[in-house]
């Protein structure tokens, strides 16, 4: 059984390299972990609570992925700017 500091270590690593995500899902981790905790959920209900809170965006990189390789298609016209997740045309 993986503990909250082994997905909190695969999570890194998914995200080597780019500091704000990390940053992010620890933050959220910390405010859900103290939320539960004031809440009195159960040891299950918390363990279920602190990893939803790790990798709430874990879905992100892949999108972003995906629209970079869209954006260089041909015919894409490249007249999109985007930055993270919010494009202007």
């Amino acid at each position: 059984m993986n503990t909250i500091n082994d997905v909190i270590e695969k999570m890194m690593e998914y995200y080597k390299g780019d500091p704000k995500r990390i940053q992010h899902f620890i933050k959220v981790y910390q405010f859900g972990k103290l939320i539960g905790e004031e809440e009195g959920l159960d040891a299950k209900m918390q363990r279920i609570l602190e990893t939803a809170c790790v990798v709430h965006d874990i879905g992100i990189k892949a999108s972003e992925e995906i629209s970079q390789q869209r954006r260089q298609l041909p015919g894409a016209g490249g007249t999109a700017h985007c930055k993270r997740s919010s494009c202007v045309s």
